[in-house]
């Protein structure tokens, strides 16, 4: 039987399940797909807890590693320098298994990848429920493994109470579908192949809302990266509303997708459900917007803010601060063109670079600088276009926006 350590670095607030759902749907995975018993355990850490380094020691000196065959390790933008400096522990030093490390900062060219993680033995990237059997069970030699979305025909983590959801559970976050049909150079849910969706079935869809139903769960926050695309959401709307849900539903949408027929209809389903819009403008600023390959219309966002501001449906509108060419009077252009369309909602996000972006590629071009904030999270601070100090005004105008 193979003993196989997962650890994880989380970001958990309060109100939300302990458990991350990205490690929930792998460990479900893991265990349904495995031809032979697994002993799994997991190591969950919060990177917002203060006392996280001592935390992460105090767990390696009292249980150490000599038990395991296998250590999985996901990485992330918040943990990947907390990743590094794991690895030269001398607990880590000394481990004679196998360390796998997977997540959304696993990408890229294979040479840097070995230079910057010198003990991993095999390296996940992608999604790795489609090839985390693989990499467990085949792992006596250095292995670079493509997962993909193309088979979504798996358990869900709360089904299997992998996932232990309370009554009246504040939060709990749920998938529809995978992979996302546009290229915005800073965003990184696009399929690895191609830009292609991959739908959930709809039967474990259909089976989830139930289940968070009878759970009375307050909040239900939809991750797909965008939910109205596809040939699926309407339906998924329809079964909230024939299942009576009451949950606040969270949606991340994008303002030229309601439109014709379907998008008179996404409104009609919207205005009888408690949902929460969110729409990822980032700019209004034609040059910021070709740079991010992000096109916004704001004849169409004024139109469609005025119907979601008369049926007095749910919304917000984010924006990106430390674009490339962004200027402190750029960004307030495009909070003026928000406002002068009674914008009800509108919040300010910071740039972080996702390896595996065009973004990420192309940030000598812009001489885009970061720097380590809270929660190990390295933001762009400076470019050929605004000083630090310039985004530290920003950022001040970010929190104006948030304490509204």
């Amino acid at each position: 039987m193979k003993k196989i350590l997962i650890i994880s670095f989380d970001m958990i607030r309060s109100g939300e399940l302990p458990v991350s759902y990205s490690i929930a749907s792998l460990l479900t995975s893991l265990k349904f797909n495995a031809n032979e018993k697994v002993n799994i355990v997991h190591w969950s850490f919060n990177v917002s807890d203060i006392n996280l380094k001592q935390k992460i020691q105090e767990k390696l000196n009292k249980d150490g590693l000599n038990n395991y065959d296998i250590i999985a390790i996901s990485v992330f933008i918040w943990s990947e320098v907390i990743v590094k400096k794991l690895l030269v522990n001398k607990h880590f030093i000394n481990f004679k298994g196998i360390i796998i490390l997977g997540g959304k900062q696993i990408i890229g060219n294979e040479n840097q990848l070995m230079t910057d993680f010198p003990l991993c033995k095999i390296f996940v990237i992608g999604y790795g429920e489609s090839c985390i059997k693989e990499a467990i069970f085949n792992s006596n030699t250095l292995k670079f493994l493509y997962g993909n979305c193309e088979n979504l025909d798996i358990p869900s983590p709360y089904l299997t109470n992998d996932i232990i959801v309370n009554e009246n559970q504040k939060m709990i976050r749920m998938e529809t579908k995978r992979g996302c049909p546009y290229s915005c150079s800073f965003c990184a849910h696009k399929d690895l192949k191609d830009n292609k969706i991959y739908n959930f079935p709809f039967e474990r869809i259909k089976s989830e809302i139930d289940f968070f139903k009878q759970k009375s769960v307050k909040k239900i926050n939809i991750i797909d990266p965008t939910f109205n695309v596809g040939d699926k959401y309407l339906g998924i709307l329809e079964y909230f509303i024939q299942n009576k849900v009451n949950s606040q539903i969270s949606l991340q949408v994008r303002f030229e997708n309601i439109e014709g027929e379907n998008g008179k209809q996404f409104i009609e389903l919207c205005s009888k459900l408690n949902v929460v819009l969110e729409f990822g403008v980032q700019s209004l600023i034609k040059e910021e917007c070709a740079i991010i390959e992000r096109k916004n219309d704001i004849t169409n966002i004024k139109k469609v803010v005025n119907i979601l501001n008369k049926k007095d449906i749910n919304y917000e509108v984010s924006l990106i601060y430390g674009l490339p060419r962004q200027t402190i009077l750029t960004l307030k252009e495009t909070i003026n063109q928000l406002e002068s369309i009674n914008c009800e909602k509108i919040i300010l996000y910071p740039l972080m670079l996702i390896k595996g972006t065009k973004l990420y590629d192309d940030r000598s071009f812009w001489k885009l600088k970061e720097k380590y904030h809270e929660n190990n999270i390295p933001l762009v601070v400076e470019s050929d276009s605004f000083s630090e100090s310039d985004w530290n005004d920003m950022r001040d105008i970010a929190k104006k926006y948030k304490n509204r």
